[in-house]
């Protein structure tokens, strides 16, 4: 699930589904959701480090608009990513969004290997 940030307003948390499976290098992971308000700093998300301490590598994550232009973009540690507990994971916003708009999150990793990356509830 995620969750927006605006300086003074929050966006409604969407219910985690399930977990999509280890995101490793050459996953690109994305969904569709509507812009909250016109700034977005921030998404929280719920994921899992299935436990381990071993975990390496970055998470990607890229917002775009319906025209694919990025309007947001940011990256963290996986390490940040502990099991079912949500994080929140800061967005530099480097484009116009319109609120109510549909863009696109997507998440890709970095340095992320198999049996040493994480997950993320959808």
């Amino acid at each position: 699930g995620q969750q927006f940030h605006r300086t003074v307003v929050t966006g409604d948390s969407l219910s985690p589904q399930s977990i999509i499976g280890e995101i490793v290098d050459g996953w690109e992971i994305t969904q569709r959701l509507k812009a909250p308000a016109n700034q977005i700093s921030s998404v929280d998300v719920m994921g899992t480090d299935f436990g381990r301490t071993t975990n390496t590598g970055v998470l990607n994550l890229s917002l775009s608009n319906e025209q694919g232009e990025e309007v947001a973009r940011g990256s963290t540690p996986v390490d940040a990513i502990k099991n079912s507990k949500y994080v929140t994971l800061p967005l530099e916003q480097v484009g116009q969004i319109h609120q109510g708009e549909s863009l696109t999150l997507s998440l890709t990793t970095q340095g992320c290997m198999p049996d040493h990356s994480i997950s993320i509830y959808f």
